[in-house]
């Protein structure tokens, strides 16, 4: 991020590093889905808590 600031890219808290949700993995592809994990997280607005800990009837019903 200091790298940005000092070559003059605006930089907001929006924007952090690392990214990615932790799934145990660092496979290339591992790391890609855990970055697109955490955007669907982001822009859904979701806790990334595991399904099995939400009440059932918190959950969205899937017609």
């Amino acid at each position: 991020m200091e790298r940005l600031a000092a070559e003059g890219i605006a930089v907001d808290e929006r924007v952090y590093s690392p990214i990615g949700l932790d799934l145990g993995d660092s496979s290339p592809g591992q790391i890609a889905l855990s970055v697109l994990a955490e955007i669907i997280k982001l822009k859904s607005g979701g806790t990334g808590e595991h399904k099995r800990r939400t009440p059932l009837e918190k959950m969205k019903r899937i017609e």
